[in-house]
């Protein structure tokens, strides 16, 4: 037999328990741990991604009537490398203008699509789907470039 240090008398059966249930709260707080590790270093759905070449890669998903994210934030004169995914069977297209209106990139939506697109100055660019009715159902979005 143990004594607890309660004043109380533990025979093995309970020794073993206290020790087992230790054990099981150690685990438990070590898996914690290494799941908020890998939060802290995990890649962020929709976050980009800077290559050795500083390029920002960033998938966007071409969903029903939604472009995801729709709002994307990168800095002017970078190379940003969007990979436009496109899940459905609908026919989609992806089409950025200037604030003014200048048509600079215009490309139709197969599965798996990859373009690169380069703010050449700060300023709002807007993103669209030029199919029948889709930007209509807000299948829209910008690129802030600071």
């Amino acid at each position: 037999m143990m004594w607890s240090g309660m004043g109380k008398l533990r025979g093995p059966a309970q020794s073993r328990r206290a020790t087992a249930g230790r054990a099981l709260g150690w685990t438990l707080a070590a898996l914690l741990l290494a799941g908020v590790v890998a939060c802290a270093v995990a890649p962020v759905p929709g976050a980009p991604v800077v290559d050795g070449n500083g390029v920002r890669h960033l998938e966007i998903q071409a969903n029903n009537y939604a472009f995801t994210p729709n709002v994307i934030r990168t800095p002017s004169k970078q190379a940003l490398a969007l990979s436009i995914v496109n899940p459905t069977t609908a026919r989609h297209n992806f089409t950025i203008e200037t604030a003014d209106g200048r048509l600079v990139l215009a490309r139709d939506l197969q599965p798996g699509n990859q373009t690169e697109f380069t703010p050449p100055v700060p300023g709002k660019y807007f993103l669209y789907c030029d199919r029948l009715g889709h930007r209509a159902r807000r299948m829209s979005g910008e690129i802030d470039a600071y």
